[in-house]
Parts: structure tokens; C-alpha cells; sequence
């Protein structure tokens, strides 16, 4: 077993560094996408039609070259970075000046070579004027040194300080400030809306992977697999999938709820106010686009052609649900519903485990029950039911053990029953076991004691089928209570 526990940990070693790149780029991508909104806001009144190309390929491209010379730098001159310590409280030093000082006097070369470059363009005609006060030049340097010396310090960083709930904040507050500002010089939100949904699903894989990372590296027992990342990756973006499906609903709902409530206004002012003598003298189809343009053709960033296929949406899903809500009054179905929905995540969840072989029984099958494991350690009234305080009536003998076993139907139910007798056996076995002992602690005072209780094993088992809810092969379980059952029928005898 310890063999096997080596061997995936080397395993786990190797994989780690190619998922650490992984997760460094979408962090990475997670900044671009919340300063590129900043910098189209800047540009459009200056740049115009250039706009677009510039924040979606420059201003990345520069950023990515900052981030490879100082890898590069780093490569050369063996600069080791600081490990990320998985603390939320604690503020670790990761960008050491000294360090980067040759890549950060490149960055400041190139924005001077940037601003001479644009201004000698500038004199030369190319941009069509030629202004010797104009700021641009010195604008174009001053972004070139930043986003190269931006990609520069963020070679330092780790992915989950990049990224994080302390950054999300931030950022959230800057796209924010975006938005204000959009509004307030009339510019167009669409690259935001854009840039905004590409953040929220870098982040939200991201911070979901650090943390529970963090949270099966603090406990110290956890192995963090190839097979608990893919697992975990796979289960955020099945909720990044059904959240970018439901954003067309949204829209939907909101548009076709401004259109329904502008129609009813209109009919009501109709009807009470009457038709303007302009009005009066336009005929049926002058009426009709007038009609069109004023429901359809008044929103921003959205065209009337839209509109009318989100109001038809709309009045689909309205319609669903009027007809849902007169056969829920007839039938409860609410319960089937949800009972449909489970059943359809449940089976889907098991479609990616066969798929990707999830579920074949290793030594990686227990990874996630130490994290189960770390969780309830502080709810005591939960982990006494092993310990025998809470055991109001053991067995009389052995025989008794067998009969109550054989009555439970249940395997997962058996085998937690074969754990708690078993508990009970080692604890008037020279182990001092406390009603605040969790399962790990408990295995690592028996295997203190004696090496061939099987104690790591079973112990697993017990945390697999008791905190992570699911269910051992029948020829697993089999055995495992098997030899409980030895250990059990020693102690009886002795």
C-alpha cells in the first residue's frame, strides 16, 4: 500500500507542473480580459476604427512578450520563483525587483523605441497629420512599457494569487468603473459584456481548482491527483456551460419584458389619450413601422432584428410556464421535476466518470474522503457515533456482532457497522482513542500499535462510503467487511 501511495505521488508530482501552466494561463487571460475593457474605453475616442484590433491583438501580444523574456531571464539565470504558500491570510513576497531588472530595462527600451517609431510615422504622413504637441507618441510608449512590464511582474505570481477572492474583487470593481464610464461618454458595451464573460469563466475555474487544492494540501493526508483535477475541471465547466446557456434566456426575459410592458403603455395611452393628428393621416403600414420602431428599435446593443427574436423567446417561455402552472395545479410535479433534474446531472456526472475511467477502483479512489474527513472534524456530535460513547448498545458476543451485520441490507450501511464494532475492538486494544479522534487519527494510532490490522485500508473505505457518499464493488465491500470481521472475532476470543 505504501508502495502504491509512492508511486501515485510521484505521478501526482509530474502532472502538476503542466496543470500549474495551464491555470497560470487562463489566470493570465483572466487580467487581460479585465484591463482590455480599460484600455477600448482610452483608445476609442483616439483610435477609432483602430480600436478593436488594437486592445484585442497589441496590447496582448505585448503583454505575452514581457512574460516570455522574463521567462526566458529566467530560464538563463535560474531564477526560482516563490512557492505559493495557500494561505489566504498570509501575504507572501513574490516579485523580487533585483531580479527582473534586466527584462524591466528591455520593457523601458521598447517604449521608447514604440514612441520614436510612432512619432517619426506620425512626421512622415502616414497617419494623414502631423501634430508636433500631440501626445500619442508618448501615449503609444507609455502602454507598450506597461503591458510588457505588466507580463514581466506577473511571471512571478502563482495562479492562485493571480486569481483569487481577494483579486475578483478588485477586478470586479474595475470592470465596474468601465461600465460607469461607458455610460457616461455613450460608448458601446458590447466589448465589455465580451470581456466580462471571459473573465468570470477563467476566474471561476481558477479560484474553484485552488481551492479545493488548498484545501487537500493543507490536510496533509490528500494526494491532489491527475484524476481529482480533471474531475474537478469537468464539474466547473459543466457550470460555466449551463451558465452561458442561460444567458440567452436572461436576455431574453429582460428584452421581451421591456417590449411586453412599452406595448402595454402604448395601448393604454392609446386608449386613453387618443391618436396625434399625425397619426391620424398616416396609413396601416406607416402606423405598423412606427409602431415596430418604437417597441423594438430602442435599446442599445441590440438591433430591432434581435429584439423581435428575444420577444419571441419570451413569449414562448411564457407561455411554457402558464401551461406548467395550470398542470401543477392539477398534478405535483415540482417533486418529479427536481427528482428529473438530479437524476439527469447524476447520470450526465457518470457519463464523464466511465468516459475518463473516474471511477475505476485504485489508490486514487479515497483522495477526496480526507478532504470529507478535515471538514468534519469539527463537528464532534458527528464523529463520537465510531467511538463507542455514542454506542448505546454493543454486542452481547460475537454471534450477536453476525446476526445484527447480516440484518442490515444496506452494503454501505454494513460496512459502516463492521467500522463502528471494529472502532470499538481497537479501543480496548491498548489505543487511546478519543471521542474528538477523526478516522485518520484514529488509523495512525492503531498502526502505531500494530501493522496488521489493515487499518489504512479499511479506514479509506469507511471515509469513501461514509463522507463521500458513494459505493464500493460488491466484491471491495465483501472483503473489507470480511476482514472487519476477523479483527472483530479475535478481539471477542481474546
Amino acid at each position: 500500500m505504501t508502495g502504491q501511495s509512492e508511486d501515485l505521488r510521484g505521478v501526482s508530482k509530474k502532472t502538476a507542473a503542466a496543470f500549474d501552466k495551464f491555470y497560470k494561463l487562463l489566470a493570465c487571460a483572466a487580467l487581460i480580459f479585465v484591463t482590455a475593457p480599460l484600455l477600448y474605453t482610452f483608445m476609442s475616442p483616439i483610435a477609432g476604427e483602430y480600436t478593436l484590433p488594437i486592445t484585442a491583438v497589441v496590447a496582448p501580444a505585448m503583454f505575452v512578450a514581457g512574460y516570455t523574456v522574463q521567462a526566458l531571464f529566467g530560464a538563463v539565470t535560474k531564477v526560482e520563483r516563490t512557492p505559493y504558500s495557500h494561505a489566504y491570510e498570509k501575504l507572501d513576497r513574490y516579485f523580487i525587483p533585483s531580479k527582473a531588472a534586466l527584462p524591466l530595462t528591455l520593457c523601458v527600451l521598447a517604449a521608447y523605441a514604440v514612441s520614436s517609431l510612432f512619432s517619426h510615422a506620425m512626421a512622415s504622413g502616414a497617419f494623414g497629420l502631423y501634430d508636433r504637441a500631440s501626445a500619442l507618441p508618448l501615449f503609444a510608449g507609455l502602454l507598450t512599457g506597461l503591458f510588457t512590464a505588466a507580463g514581466v511582474v506577473t511571471w512571478f505570481y502563482p495562479y492562485g494569487y493571480i486569481v483569487s477572492l481577494r483579486s475578483s474583487f478588485v477586478y470586479l470593481v474595475m470592470l465596474l468603473a468601465d461600465f460607469v464610464l461607458n455610460r457616461v461618454f455613450g460608448q458601446s458595451q458590447s466589448f465589455l459584456a465580451v470581456c466580462f464573460v471571459l473573465f468570470l469563466i477563467c476566474s471561476l475555474v481558477v479560484t474553484n481548482q485552488n481551492h479545493i487544492i488548498s484545501i487537500i494540501s493543507s490536510s496533509g493526508t490528500g494526494i491532489v491527483t491527475p484524476r481529482v483535477r480533471y474531475y474537478n475541471l469537468i464539474s466547473v465547466g459543466l457550470i460555466c456551460l449551463f451558465v452561458t446557456l442561460t444567458v440567452p434566456i436572461v436576455l431574453s426575459i429582460m428584452v421581451g419584458a421591456t417590449v411586453l410592458g412599452r406595448m402595454l403603455l402604448l395601448f393604454s395611452l392609446r386608449s386613453t389619450v387618443g391618436q396625434s393628428d399625425e397619426e391620424m393621416y398616416m396609413d396601416a403600414s406607416e402606423q405598423a413601422s412606427k409602431f415596430s420602431t418604437l417597441l423594438f428599435g430602442q435599446f442599445d446593443d441590440v438591433s430591432p432584428s434581435l429584439a423581435k427574436l428575444l420577444f419571441f423567446i419570451f413569449m414562448l417561455i411564457l407561455l411554457g410556464t402558464i401551461i406548467l402552472l395550470i398542470v401543477m395545479r392539477r398534478r405535483n410535479i415540482i417533486r418529479s421535476i427536481i427528482n428529473f433534474l438530479d437524476a439527469l446531472f447524476a447520470n450526465l456526472m457518470e457519463f464523464f466518470a466511465n468516459l475518463f475511467d473516474f471511477n475505476k477502483m485504485s489508490t486514487e479512489r479515497f483522495v477526496l474522503s480526507d478532504y470529507r474527513d478535515i471538514e468534519t472534524k469539527a463537528d464532534k456530535a458527528a464523529i463520537r457515533e465510531y467511538t463507542g460513547r455514542q454506542y448505546q448498545r454493543p454486542p452481547r458476543s460475537y454471534r450477536d456482532f453476525l446476526r445484527r451485520l447480516e440484518a442490515i441490507a444496506d452494503p454501505r450501511e454494513k460496512l459502516v457497522f463492521a467500522y463502528n464494532e471494529l472502532v470499538r475492538c481497537w479501543g480496548e486494544k491498548n489505543v487511546k482513542i478519543k471521542s474528538s479522534d477523526t478516522p485518520a487519527e484514529i488509523e495512525r494510532k492503531v498502526s502505531a500499535v500494530t501493522s496488521d490490522s489493515h487499518a489504512e485500508r479499511i479506514t479509506r473505505a469507511f471515509e469513501y462510503v461514509k463522507y463521500a457518499e458513494l459505493d464500493l464493488p460488491e466484491t471491495e465491500s465483501t472483503m473489507l467487511v470480511s476482514l472487519m470481521c476477523a479483527q472483530i472475532r479475535w478481539a471477542y476470543e481474546n
